[in-house]
């Protein structure tokens, strides 16, 4: 399990559409978490392991959570809220994912290095939310989301 800190990061829901739809917001702090399983066959030779070969693919579990400021939003700008769930401003959002198939968008976290470190791009795609929980307290509002990814790719950014 991959665990990161997100402070600062910026964060950015794509569609699928051409051009995409996309909405970058900058999370106060949070976190984000993957869990990339593997599935693996044992195989046994007389009851004694033998060896293991690698098992189905599965998608990647993905949680994080982010302070925001507002929930919903206008006519015309979608907020995250809107986006993990096609509705308001993003209704008209499309699926990153064929016609018939969960909706699913890229989710894509830029995580600031520390001093001289280049900053961390983390890309989630075709990510389906399971569940989108809101939050609010007297001093700032947050929203904890959970679901699943096809993939995952941690890249450095070029500097």
């Amino acid at each position: 399990m991959a665990s990161k800190d997100l402070r600062d990061a910026q964060i950015t829901f794509r569609d699928g559409a051409t051009p995409a739809n996309t909405l970058t917001i900058t999370a106060d702090e949070g976190t984000l978490t993957w869990t990339e399983p593997q599935s693996l066959n044992v195989l046994l030779n007389r009851g004694a392991l033998a060896e293991f070969q690698d098992g189905d693919e599965a998608p990647v579990d993905v949680s994080f959570d982010f302070f925001w400021a507002d929930y919903l939003t206008d006519a015309a700008n979608p907020l995250p809220y809107d986006a993990l769930r096609r509705e308001h401003a993003a209704a008209a959002w499309q699926s990153t994912r064929p016609p018939g198939e969960s909706y699913c968008l890229d989710v894509i976290l830029t995580v600031q290095g520390h001093g001289a470190e280049p900053d961390e791009i983390i890309t989630f795609e075709d990510f389906a939310k399971e569940s989108v929980n809101p939050s609010e307290n007297t001093e700032r509002n947050s929203v904890s989301v959970a679901g699943k990814a096809m993939a995952v790719f941690v890249e450095k950014a070029a500097s």
